[in-house]
């Protein structure tokens, strides 16, 4: 004779009830601060990029005029230009260094690594406040560490914080200097999970190039010897 299993207790139901919510209910805060500090000012901000509002009355729709104003704003096109100098001196060779950075310490000479990439990476976690006040000493129109290192050589100082040309580099500078260790870790983590069948087939193809020419074989041709 077949026993019956007991009817699950409420406890039980409960209990189980518990078991499949309680996930949501971990993540529910992330998705929470996410609608409230992410997406709702995203939102808010496009609803106001066509609206006119003082901050404090009764926000009134404008459609499409505030675009329309803008693009006949000259301080516009001039922040835009400004903005694209910028990126193209700040951006490109901020990259370049962390690409050259991450290639010198995955070679296998190259001793305290971890220490090195601790203190390439300390800018990008410096306080804005810090940085703010280190960046206007060293480029200081009167007594600045920049101008002194001019007046070493003989040249002029240079208005560093009051021209536009060189306020852009200024700018650009602490841009490369606080984000060049951060792109150097991201550079350097693909670095290190390239598979070593490539390397075999680098050192294979420079081995091949090499016997073609028909020059001697020339010393450390693997380019993996240098490589962790």
């Amino acid at each position: 004779m077949e026993l019956q299993q007991p009817a699950a207790t409420n406890k039980e139901k409960r209990h189980f009830d518990l078991d499949k919510v309680a996930p949501y209910i971990a993540v529910a805060p992330f998705y929470i601060l996410f609608l409230i500090f992410g997406l709702f000012p995203v939102v808010f901000s496009a609803y106001l990029a066509v609206s006119k509002w003082d901050g404090l009355g009764q926000i009134q729709y404008l459609g499409m005029d505030n675009f329309s104003r803008l693009i006949t704003d000259m301080d516009f096109w001039l922040s835009l230009k400004n903005t694209l100098i910028i990126w193209a001196i700040g951006t490109i060779p901020m990259l370049f260094m962390a690409l050259v950075l991450a290639f010198c310490l995955n070679l296998k000479f190259i001793k305290h690594k971890e220490f090195l990439k601790s203190v390439l990476f300390l800018p990008n976690i410096t306080s804005v406040v810090a940085i703010s006040i280190l960046f206007g000493l060293i480029f200081s129109n009167f007594n600045g560490l920049a101008n002194g290192l001019l007046g070493v050589f003989g040249l002029k100082p240079i208005k560093w914080l009051t021209e536009p040309g060189w306020v852009r580099v200024v700018i650009a500078s602490v841009n490369i200097w606080q984000y060049t260790g951060y792109n150097m870790i991201i550079y350097l983590t693909g670095i290190i999970r390239i598979p070593g069948d490539l390397y075999e087939a680098a050192r294979m193809m420079v081995l091949a190039i090499h016997k073609f020419s028909g020059t001697s074989q020339f010393r450390n041709s693997n380019p993996s010897f240098y490589l962790r």
